[in-house]
């Protein structure tokens, strides 16, 4: 039997000699995150790459591709299908990911960490599989006049089956969402999605929802989460 190829594992690089000391640890340093995705050394046109289509797929950085080279390189089986080296491998590296990922957002049972192919699929599990089953007739989900149609048409459906009722938090004149007045949120959508990041932290305004029993669901692809 082969000797084993462990998987890389993620390691920060050391900071580089010319980031000064004194930065504050909430400042980004942009430079920094670039020089790991290597698609960003790429000149179009005479000018540096700028990719704003992170929310339909997001570049990869030199660790990710590295990583999932060595995996096609010589780990490559199904996960959780075979008892042979190679597909204990794969079971290994995959749950390993689950693991380090329910370390990272702190959550307390791995099993609440779930892979999908992306935030619209996410978005439909949640909808029909959760919303199918807690919502009720006379219920509100409340979304925001920001929201791509893939968070609006799953939760459309399943208002339709379950009586739920969508209400909409309207946007300031500058794009900012509106939280003046949460009692009295629109009942229609303008379809005007924007490339807005909502303050996660304070909107929609725990203090109102998680009172009434209303878990919150934050979409992080545009967040970079």
């Amino acid at each position: 039997m082969n000797e084993r190829s462990e998987v890389p594992e993620y390691v920060p690089e050391d900071v580089p000699e010319d980031v000064p000391e004194d930065v504050p640890e909430d400042v980004i340093d942009a430079e920094r995150i670039r020089r790991d995705f290597p698609i960003f050394e790429r000149v179009i046109n005479g000018h540096p790459l700028v990719y704003l289509d992170s929310a339909a797929t997001s570049q990869k950085p030199r660790r990710v591709i590295d990583a999932v080279s060595d995996f096609y390189a010589n780990h490559n089986a199904n996960a959780h299908r075979g008892i042979y080296q190679l597909g204990e491998e794969a079971t290994e590296a995959f749950e390993g990911a689950r693991a380090k990922l329910a370390a990272f957002f702190g959550a307390a049972d791995v099993r609440t960490i779930v892979f999908t192919r992306g935030t619209t699929e996410s978005m439909n599990l949640v909808a029909q599989g959760w919303g199918r089953k807690f919502l009720h007739e006379g219920d509100e989900v409340l979304l925001t006049d920001m929201e791509h149609h893939s968070n609006i048409v799953p939760w459309q459906l399943t208002a339709q089956v379950t009586g739920a009722v969508l209400r909409y938090i309207p946007l300031t004149d500058d794009g900012q969402l509106d939280l003046s007045d949460l009692e009295r949120p629109r009942n229609d959508h303008p379809a005007r999605p924007t490339d807005r990041v909502g303050p996660c932290r304070e909107g929609p305004r725990r203090d109102r929802c998680r009172p009434a029993g209303s878990p919150p669901l934050h979409l992080g692809d545009r967040a970079g989460l």
